[in-house]
């Protein structure tokens, strides 16, 4: 039952947008209220029922709907229109794609780490006025991006491995982490039968790094003995359908994590002092910065985690600063403030700082192609296409991921610069084939 009629119970203006209004709505008498933002396009007014489509459905265009923060109100489905049917009225079937299976993994994303100059933007448009946010720091590891989904069905627990965008298996695997995963298959259930909550669906993905010999290059973490799983963040709960937590606390994490006794598994701990930064004032915000920026410019020189743990030399990729003061965070107020902060080698954007307030503006397209096609993104996209090593035939793809990475991660340098994505759409994709012939050939 994901797409219903549903009666307006409570109708009142968005606190901190104009154009938005916050309803409540039932399925039934006495149902607790699902609660919707929406435009004044529609404006039921209390008493209409009204076509509802909750957060988890899939339409049959394709369309997804997912539990969102609109301005700080959070909405947990769409509306599809008026309707005359009873309240209570299951049209799924009618409008659906394909009814959610609780018994089955679907692939759960880590939060896309922002630039400071994107956080601080954000930050700035809050009704509320901009923040001071405690920041901690965890290194970066040059890995590749991994976590273990557990999964509570109706039979009991389920396991299933991912990489950054996709459930994996042994057979379409990421640098062998699905087939270390399942090896390891009954630890990872006997885990999942302690973290979940009893109700069906019930879902935690614990994220790390899977990094090692073989995995990437020229890096302290590469050269330790045997590949390992260094765990940064466990999400508990689905985002889609409803409010998720994530557990950053290292010690909490340990606590989650107690008992696994599985030998490559590690906990990534807090990297120095925390930083206060205050959003609301340039100068104030421009000294935290000064600080990550010494801190980045040393664990590039040598990760100190690596060498602590493994007492292996050699360097690192930076640091990820992640919103302090809780054991766990909600996922979308992670997300809104999690920033990264990258050595100038791992830098996918050419610019002048590690963490900076505004961002790099490029003075013709020539440059702009410069400082976004940079070598590090080039190879995180060979990385992603191509772990094997470049393969002619995923020329397309990985054209195709350049382009959205650029599209996804640089609209600010394009806006600085005053350019349309029409404009450098073509100069990139010749910078980002003449990068893959010279892998290829090289």
């Amino acid at each position: 039952m994901t797409v219903l009629a549903m009666r307006v119970i409570g109708t009142e203006a968005h606190p901190n947008a104009d154009t938005l209004r916050v309803y409540q709505l039932e399925r039934s008498a006495g149902d607790a209220p699902t609660q919707i933002v929406a435009n004044q396009e529609l404006q039921p007014a209390v008493g209409d029922v009204m076509l509802v489509a909750l957060a988890g459905t899939i339409l049959k265009d394709g369309t997804v709907i997912k539990r969102v923060r609109l301005r700080g109100v959070d909405s947990f489905g769409m509306f599809l229109g008026p309707s005359e049917l009873p309240v209570g009225t299951d049209v799924s079937a009618e409008h659906e794609r394909a009814a959610a299976d609780p018994s089955r993994h679907r692939f759960v994303a880590w939060p896309s780490i922002e630039q400071l100059h994107q956080v601080r933007a954000h930050l700035a448009a809050l009704p509320e006025g901009p923040p001071v946010v405690r920041y901690r720091a965890k290194v970066k590891l040059d890995g590749t991006n991994a976590g273990v989904q557990l999964l509570r069905t109706a039979e009991g627990v389920s396991v299933a491995a991912q990489s950054r965008t996709r459930i994996i298996t042994p057979d379409e695997d990421n640098y062998g982490f699905a087939a270390w995963v399942d090896a390891h298959r009954a630890s990872w259930e006997a885990l999942a039968a302690r973290v979940l909550p009893e109700q069906e669906g019930a879902l935690a993905v614990v994220f790390g790094e899977w990094c090692g010999p073989g995995v990437q290059r020229g890096v302290a973490i590469s050269k330790i003995p045997s590949r390992a799983f260094v765990v940064y963040a466990m999400q508990r709960g689905d985002h889609v359908t409803s409010a998720a937590r994530i557990v950053i606390e290292p010690s909490a994490l340990q606590t989650a994590l107690a008992g696994l006794a599985l030998e490559g598994v590690y906990v990534l701990p807090w990297f120095g002092d925390p930083v206060d930064f205050d959003f609301g004032d340039r100068d104030a915000l421009a000294s935290a910065a000064e600080a990550i920026n010494a801190h980045v410019a040393a664990v590039e020189k040598r990760d100190p985690w690596v060498a602590e743990v493994f007492g292996v030399e050699g360097v690192g990729e930076g640091l990820v600063l992640y919103p302090s003061g809780s054991d766990d965070l909600d996922r979308d107020t992670l997300s809104e403030r999690l920033f990264k902060a990258k050595g100038e080698k791992h830098r996918v954007v050419r610019k002048k700082a590690p963490a900076q307030l505004d961002p790099e503006v490029a003075k013709s397209v020539e440059e702009f192609v410069s400082i976004v096609g940079t070598d590090a993104r080039l190879s995180q996209g060979l990385h992603a296409v191509c772990p094997d090593g470049p393969d002619i035939r995923q020329l397309g793809a990985f054209l195709q991921w350049v382009a959205a990475d650029v599209r996804k991660e640089c609209q600010a340098e394009l806006d600085a610069a005053g350019l349309t994505w029409k404009q450098v759409a073509k100069p990139l994709g010749a910078r980002a084939k003449a990068f893959f012939l010279a892998k290829r050939d090289g």
